[in-house]
């Protein structure tokens, strides 16, 4: 025969309770094998989980499992399943059990309005409810007469059980509330000699310890996910140069804090796409950010002005610009000097003085160090471009393109080699900007520099630093055009304004870079196969994108700053001089 049973069935209608009776046909009719009653504890879509508030026939729910396991052991897997967890049934799914077999029945009930598919259901739920263990194990039906009370020493167990139960439930721990309540103390006679779920299943537990099983749910293990797991991605970095990664660029203004002022917003953006690039272009943008900062700044009550903007406003600032892309060394000098203009302040000085001042300082600051001198740079520079001279730069840099024009204006004819290089190509801008000028310029790439510097006279750079031991900080491919200028005898003459040197020292470039996104080496699209698109699926390749590299002193044979030429070995000097007109300033 064959019966359905639909567990949703019962949920649907409000029950809680079922009672399950497991019956088997002999030659003398139906017999029962085993009855329980079911509370349930929790329902989903695909999983049902009962507690057992008691157990005859097989004596055991271990016993009952077995049996239903039997039974269906014919169905399919995906259509039913039973197994045991922290003391429950689980039935998976809820949507329906199925149960065949030619001599034996599963009845599930709410025993009030008993379902099945026998005629003589409702006998056989009766039978079932009035079933008495005997000490054999065996089972008896008595419908006059009821279970047979527990004995004395029985009866000492299960309350020992059911305290152990309490005080675990008040604790919280599901689990072990389950292994107490159903672990009786040994030698307490031949009935808890069995396992501790089977004697927790044969005694009946009080009122209020059921309550509370009904309320509280037991936890499930999950299933382990048999999804296939993603291949773990390789490492992208260069182990060698692993020293030199930090966080990546920020490009967006996601999760910016509410104190960071709208123009430090926009300021940071436009550096990390390298709208605003350059030391010298980077160092007044921010310092016209700042000065527009501390103009909408309002000391909180309770504080000071030159205690509290230093410290507390304008770090949340700085902190967004830093991660747009690293300070320069020009910006992080300008920093130090006006966190020491802020610090000198008076703090009796009234709020809007007090503003007013700090904005008149960037304004100075900005003129003098920046403005000013670039031009007496660039001035001395063009002193140094004769007649017929063949120039070679590197890049872009704006006091060279300014030292170039300034030539050009005072009469002199020359011609101007600019060597360029990927990713940024930023030697288009200062040819076009020279070619718009009335110079002859000619442009090519760092792969062609041994046959563009031919013929070069002197080669002007510019410069990002220039370190305490006399070296160039500089774009990468610097030190390669200074190079091939020493080799062709043209002297190299550095342009660098005071601010941008640094007591730091480095002999390679390899200790102190800045890296550029890996994206930007990434050709475009329409250069087919020989684009980079995809790199980081393609197992073995990685890139690395710095974007500075250190030229030597020795090859460097003048640096023409604001306070004058001088030798590279000289740079220290110029570092203590600035240093001290940050302070006096």
């Amino acid at each position: 025969m064959s019966f359905f049973m639909g567990i949703s069935d019962f949920l649907e209608q409000g029950r809680k309770t079922v009672a399950i009776a497991l019956v088997q046909r002999d030659p003398e009719g139906w017999r029962t094998s085993a009855f329980t009653e079911m509370t349930l504890v929790r329902a989903t879509r695909t999983t049902a989980v009962f507690t057992s508030r008691y157990l005859t026939g097989y004596g055991t729910l271990q016993g009952l499992e077995n049996t239903l396991g039997d039974i269906s052991a014919e169905i399919p897997v995906d259509t039913v399943e039973l197994r045991r967890v922290a003391g429950a049934v689980t039935l998976n799914p809820v949507t329906q059990l199925v149960v065949t077999g030619e001599g034996s029945c599963c009845i599930m009930s709410d025993q009030s309005n008993l379902t099945a598919g026998t005629p003589d259901a409702s006998s056989i739920l009766k039978q079932a409810s009035n079933t008495v263990l005997q000490p054999n194990g065996t089972t008896e039906a008595s419908p006059e007469q009821p279970v047979k009370a527990l004995s004395g020493q029985a009866l000492k167990a299960q309350k020992k059980a059911e305290k152990a139960a309490r005080r675990a439930q008040e604790k919280g721990d599901a689990t072990t509330s389950t292994t107490s309540a159903a672990t009786p103390k040994p030698g307490a006679g031949s009935s808890t000699s069995k396992a501790p779920n089977s004697q927790a299943s044969q005694h009946k537990r009080s009122q209020s310890t059921s309550q509370k099983s009904e309320n509280q749910q037991l936890p499930v293990r999950p299933r382990p996910s048999t999804a296939a797991r993603e291949p773990k991605r390789e490492n992208k970095q260069v182990s060698f140069f692993a020293h030199l990664y930090g966080p990546s660029r920020r490009h967006t203004l996601d999760g910016v804090p509410k104190e960071v002022h709208p123009q430090i917003q926009a300021l940071g953006l436009q550096t990390s796409s390298y709208c605003v690039c350059g030391s010298h272009a980077r160092c007044a943008a921010m310092l016209l950010a700042l000065k527009c900062v501390v103009q909408s700044y309002t000391t909180p009550l309770g504080t000071s002005l030159p205690r509290h903007l230093s410290s507390q406003h304008l770090s949340p600032q700085l902190n967004f610009l830093k991660s747009c892309r690293p300070f320069s060394v020009s910006q992080a000098n300008a920093i130090r000097w006006l966190k020491n203009v802020i610090a000198t302040l008076d703090p009796s000085t009234p709020e809007p003085t007090a503003k007013a001042d700090i904005c008149t300082a960037i304004d100075t600051f900005i003129r003098e160090r920046l403005t000013v001198a670039d031009q007496v740079i660039a001035e001395t520079a063009a002193s140094h471009i004769n007649d017929g001279d063949v120039v070679l730069t590197y890049a872009k840099s704006a006091v060279i393109t300014q030292a170039l024009r300034t030539a050009k204006r005072a009469g002199r004819d020359f011609r101007v080699v600019v060597v360029d290089s990927r990713p940024l190509f930023e030697g288009k801008n200062t040819a076009r900007a020279l070619a718009d000028d009335g110079i002859d310029v000619s442009y090519s790439s760092i792969t062609g520099l041994t046959h563009a510097a031919r013929g070069a006279t002197k080669c002007l750079l510019g410069a990002h630093a220039v370190l305490g031991n006399g070296r160039l900080y500089s774009r990468a491919g610097t030190a390669l055009v200074a190079m091939m200028a020493k080799r062709m005898d043209a002297p190299v003459v550095v342009c660098a304004e005071s601010i941008k040197f640094t007591e730091r020292v480095a002999l390679d470039s390899l200790a102190m870079n800045e890296l550029g996104p890996e994206e930007e080496l990434v050709g475009s699209e329409g250069e087919g196969e020989q684009s980079l698109h995809g790199w980081r699926d393609k197992e073995h390749l990685q890139l690395l994108n710095p974007l500075y590299d250190v030229t030597p002193a020795e090859y460097i044979a003048v640096v023409i700053t604001e306070l004058g030429s001088l030798p590279a070995t000289s740079a220290p000097v110029v570092q203590r001089i600035s240093a001290g007109a940050q302070e006096i300033v």
